[in-house]
């Protein structure tokens, strides 16, 4: 009856499935937990490191700003090696 049959039906999943799920679940979630944790541990340590000295409240976000710096420095030696490449190429 309309592409029913009751000899087919799905079994329920067990305890791997669930496990599998979970786990798949677990590793979507833990670089999302572990960049907002830290950007809280950033925050409040600038905050704690304002009430000793301002100045010391940039030591916090100075990784960040390196990394910053890191990736553009690197993007523009790849762009710069791409565009070498192109020149290199003879032309057809």
């Amino acid at each position: 009856m309309y592409g029913y049959d009751p000899d087919q039906q799905q079994q329920a999943g067990g305890c791997r499935e669930m496990l599998l799920v979970t786990a798949v679940v677990f590793g979507v979630m833990v670089p999302v937990l572990a960049a907002l944790l830290g950007s809280l541990g950033m925050v409040v340590a600038a905050f704690y490191l304002l009430t000793v000295h301002p100045a010391l409240a940039l030591l916090p976000f100075a990784p960040l700003a390196l990394g910053v710096v890191w990736m553009v420095r690197r993007e523009n030696r790849i762009r710069r090696e791409m565009e070498e490449q192109l020149r290199d190429e003879p032309d057809e």
